[in-house]
């Protein structure tokens, strides 16, 4: 077997989304009983969204980005959109609002005011 060594992960994607657009890339299980799953072109696509939002709310190369959240699909795209800008990602698994509220009291970060109130 050969080995290729990618300059990062996004030339990694980048390539196998060229390679086998059409293949299954994820899937998962929203709720029981039904299964979503989405192609490499579709994440792909999906991965150059959330990575035009991300520029669009200021995050630039070498940032550091907290991604708060339970481990899912929409967990894995972001962070593959945060690794394609050049950002890094410092991911939290939390499961209440008040831990949000806590771990944000003290790292703040740009958007730290977005997350002052708890969904109703």
């Amino acid at each position: 077997m050969q080995f290729r060594d990618y300059q990062n992960i996004h030339e990694l994607l980048r390539e196998t989304t060229a390679a086998i657009p059409d293949e299954k890339a994820f899937a998962w299980i929203p709720s029981p009983g039904q299964t979503e799953s989405v192609t490499w072109r579709e994440f792909y696509s999906q991965v150059l969204q959330a990575a035009k939002s991300l520029i669009a709310l200021g995050v630039q190369k070498d940032d550091k980005v907290n991604i708060i959240s339970y481990t899912s699909y929409k967990w894995l795209l972001t962070d593959q959109a945060i690794m394609s800008i050049g950002a890094c990602t410092v991911a939290s698994t939390i499961r209440t609002w008040q831990r949000i509220a806590a771990i944000l009291s003290i790292i703040p970060t740009p958007f730290s005011s977005l997350w002052k109130t708890s969904p109703s």
